[in-house]
């Protein structure tokens, strides 16, 4: 196989016949995914609980967000190289606003960005493996490769982010989320009608994945209330979750 086989722009690759989804391949990346989400999360928690700059942990979490972010550059670049970085393929995606977010929270921590991972990276992380939207892409190829790695490190990054249940969001945090998704689903609603894209899937529905089953079931734009309705019900279990652990954590000190 040559190298120009492996090493493609994804837009060359549109229409084709990658994998299908929950098929042999699919299922061999997860694992992929589980493992490296596993490797990183361990090792995270390997290292001593010093989060200054000179601490070991704050130095994998920098490489655990630069790592996504330099593949989505190493693919926007083989875009730009073949003539096909059209608007379609601008790095705007909601996954790729929560590897912006990574790379923020690895320079500067906050409650904001923890909060935000919380609710945009785990989820965003987790649907996008489960339900790929590159299935046309041969699973040797860059862009599949990427795509898996990227949304990996997002979800380990975001885990790495919520380890300690002490700094964890908190209930009065969750506005942030529910304010940005609104934001996002009221501003790329009118952007993707004006570039003809499909930014968060707020304009059509992903192939594949669930937002079908609600358009077919309330029309469009009627899947956007089953879709905006499932992401606040995921704040608050989420949410539900950290409190849980801080219960826990504060229960044992006592």
């Amino acid at each position: 196989m040559s190298i120009e086989k492996v090493i493609v722009a994804e837009p060359l690759l549109w229409g084709g016949q990658g994998f299908a989804m929950f098929g042999p391949w699919h299922l061999l990346w997860l694992a992929i995914c589980a493992a490296v989400i596993a490797l990183l999360v361990h090792g995270y928690r390997s290292l001593p609980a010093d989060n200054s700059w000179h601490g070991g942990r704050r130095w994998l979490v920098l490489a655990a967000a630069i790592v996504p972010n330099a593949l989505l550059l190493w693919g926007d670049v083989l875009k730009v190289q073949t003539g096909t970085f059209s608007p379609n393929w601008w790095p705007l995606h909601l996954c790729n606003i929560a590897e912006y977010i990574c790379l923020w929270h690895a320079l500067a921590p906050s409650r904001v960005t923890r909060e935000l991972l919380l609710c945009f990276g785990l989820t965003g992380g987790l649907c996008a493996m489960l339900f790929p939207g590159w299935t046309y892409c041969p699973p040797y190829t860059l862009p599949c490769i990427s795509g898996f790695m990227e949304h990996a490190f997002i979800f380990s990054v975001s885990l790495m982010a919520l380890d300690d249940p002490h700094m964890a969001p908190r209930w009065r945090d969750a506005w942030i989320s529910l304010t940005g998704s609104v934001l996002y689903l009221v501003f790329f609603r009118w952007f993707n009608g004006v570039f003809g894209t499909n930014f968060g899937f707020v304009t059509s529905p992903a192939v594949g994945s669930p937002l079908e089953w609600w358009e077919r079931a309330f029309g469009n734009p009627g899947y956007l209330v089953p879709y905006m309705a499932s992401f606040a019900v995921a704040v608050v279990l989420l949410h539900a979750w950290q409190a849980s652990r801080r219960r826990s954590v504060e229960g044992d000190a006592s």
